[in-house]
């Protein structure tokens, strides 16, 4: 506070920078509305330390800034490997459904009508013992012995 007149109320909006001339500006408005007398040094000392603060904000601003494009690097990073393993998980999944289709899907192989006969041999041996049964000849003695 410089003789009655509250210069730290003089504060910027956060999303706007003031330059030391606005600052300076801002200044000579309130000292106009407050005739108060302040010397060249108390003058030069005051905008010395509104430049210093404008200096530290900006240092501060910069140093988020860099934070920030730190954290974009490392956002980009984690979508590269998140299309990565999406990827990866999306080529296994279509391994898994063709090994299924292989393991438990239809045959490839066709058949054919004719080959279902190869494998009825059971019955087909069977049918074989009631041709042979029918078959044998049956011997009889014309002078009715047997």
């Amino acid at each position: 506070m410089l003789r009655g007149l509250d210069i730290s109320a003089i504060k910027p909006h956060e999303n706007i920078e003031f330059d030391s001339a606005f600052r300076c500006f801002l200044l000579y408005i309130a000292m106009k509305n407050h005739p108060v007398t302040l010397s060249n040094e108390q003058f030069t000392q005051r905008i010395l330390s509104l430049e210093t603060q404008l200096s530290e904000q900006k240092s501060v601003l910069d140093d988020k800034d860099k934070a920030l494009l730190k954290k974009d690097a490392q956002l980009n990073n984690k979508d590269v490997q998140l299309t990565k393993k999406t990827d990866k998980i999306a080529t296994l999944e279509e391994y898994i459904r063709y090994m299924t289709q292989q393991r438990f899907g239809a045959s490839s192989e066709k058949w054919s009508p004719d080959q279902l006969g190869l494998f009825d041999e059971a019955e087909l041996l069977s049918d074989e013992d009631n041709v042979e049964e029918s078959t044998t000849p049956v011997f009889v003695n014309i002078d009715g012995t047997n």
